[in-house]
């Protein structure tokens, strides 16, 4: 009997298991990737004087975008604030980059 061949595979054999292992590793790494461009979009729009702070807890922007931008960032740390999931994924993700670059 021929063996059938995977059509995940380029030539090689992959079980399940590994692509498994291997979408995680891909989840984390964007997940490492968000986190890190929320948490500058949070804070770069003040940094570059492009918002300020107004009374009541409200933020005022020069245009638009940057209006967005800082949206962007807010929604992101909160998310990893209340639900841990984007930050836990994040600090998988920073693991294993730093032990694939140890290694």
């Amino acid at each position: 009997m021929k063996k059938r061949e995977n059509i995940l595979s380029a030539g090689g054999d992959m079980s399940i298991k590994s692509l498994c292992w291997k979408l995680f590793k891909t989840l984390c790494y964007l997940a490492l990737i968000i986190v890190i461009t929320g948490g500058a979009a949070l804070f770069l729009p003040f940094i570059f004087d492009l918002c300020q702070n107004q009374s009541g807890g409200t933020v005022g922007c020069d245009a638009p975008i940057y209006r967005s931008i800082y949206e962007y960032g807010f929604t992101v740390v909160m998310m990893s604030v209340f639900t841990g999931i984007p930050i836990l994924l994040a600090l998988i993700g920073l693991v294993l980059l730093i032990r694939r670059m140890v290694t």
